[in-house]
């Protein structure tokens, strides 16, 4: 039975899209594909919520003509709905709105907490002038690809879109370079007309000094969540693509790869070597940067002979108080995993909740 009621169409779409770049940036890919398979597309996205919903504001399922789909918009419970109507929308044309309503009853039957509602937007990925024409799309995966931000921007009058980067000097371009800087899509008035700015932005990296076991187990957690993770370690026993198949690796010394590399604010650098010759200035690198996170393991001992070490050396109490350390939220991690986890989660946090640290 399906658990969610209250079908209802809108064509109005005025309200605040927050997206997962990460995943929309997936989903956008594989439709370009199926397209260029000569799959005809469907995208639905999900642009509200109220109360407990199973899937993020900015949600997408990709639906073919077949039903194959990818992504989401729901634990599970709307999908076959939606891709109903998305199969229907491929072979009409057009878009639609729908909203989906949940009981508290049935939301506990499905595994929601609380009574629910979604909207869901879908629109056909099929021809070059439909709303959603594979010309943008394909603009907006070049520049991810290129490492660069952009966002598609959508005027709801008639959801024309267009791609803008930060270098565009026109109003929406002031308005994009704000949500870029957020990382949040929104949706803002330009010169008197409401735009959608959904936010693609390349994704974050983790740069890891010392290939550890707990290197390993963190590699393998923050790629999966959509971080690129780069491994620095001049020992190349431990930094070997048989402990860390699939991950970029440099085998040099720290100091010179983070030079090489580049850090920006989009960028955490952590250190787990243990060894003075690589973390001190690795961390040195990375506190005269912009990186959002930079952490380092050890024990409160370890870290205070650290800090005196990188005292020493110059650097102020301002920049060293930017070092996280003991690493990790205090979820009382034993185990390489754990403490990867415990690493990973901090990370996050410092990512979504900016100001968390004390």
């Amino acid at each position: 039975m399906n658990c969610w009621s209250g079908i209802r169409e809108d064509d109005s779409l005025n309200h605040p899209l927050v997206s997962t770049p990460v995943q929309s940036v997936a989903i956008l890919r594989a439709a370009r594909t199926w397209r260029q398979e000569g799959r005809r597309v469907a995208l639905a996205t999900v642009v509200r919520t109220w109360g407990s919903s199973p899937r993020p504001i900015g949600s997408m399922l990709a639906v073919d003509e077949n039903f194959d789909m990818l992504g989401s918009v729901s634990g599970g419970c709307v999908e076959g709905v939606t891709a109903a109507a998305a199969v229907e929308i491929i072979r009409t044309g057009g878009s639609r709105v729908l909203t989906f309503d949940v009981s508290r009853e049935q939301g506990l039957d499905v595994g929601l907490s609380c009574a629910g509602r979604i909207e869901v937007c879908i629109e056909r990925f099929d021809e070059l002038d439909d709303p959603l024409s594979c010309d943008v799309v394909d603009s907006v995966l070049g520049h991810h690809d290129a490492d660069r931000g952009a966002v598609l921007a959508c005027r709801l009058a008639d959801r024309k879109r267009t791609t803008v980067t930060e270098d565009d000097c026109s109003a929406l371009g002031d308005a994009a370079r704000v949500a870029m800087t957020a990382d949040r899509s929104e949706t803002v008035a330009v010169e008197g007309e409401p735009w959608l700015l959904q936010v693609f932005m390349p994704p974050r990296r983790l740069v890891v000094i010392g290939a550890s076991d707990i290197a390993q187990a963190l590699s393998v957690m923050a790629s999966s969540i959509g971080y690129a993770v780069i491994v620095l370690d001049p020992r190349s026993a431990f930094a070997s693509e048989k402990r860390f198949p699939g991950m970029e690796i440099l085998p040099v010394w720290p100091d010179k790869g983070l030079d090489a590399l580049g850090l920006g604010s989009r960028t955490a650098v952590i250190t787990l070597s243990h060894d003075p010759k690589l973390d001190d200035p690795a961390l040195a690198r990375a506190l005269a940067s912009e990186v959002f996170y930079v952490g380092a393991l050890g024990s409160r001992r370890t870290h205070a002979n650290r800090m005196e070490r990188l005292r020493q050396s110059g650097l102020a109490q301002e920049a060293l108080s930017r070092i996280r350390a003991p690493i990790g939220l205090n979820i009382g991690a034993r185990e390489p995993a754990e403490i990867a986890l415990a690493i990973l989660a901090e990370i996050v946090q410092t990512a979504r909740q900016p100001g968390t640290h004390s």
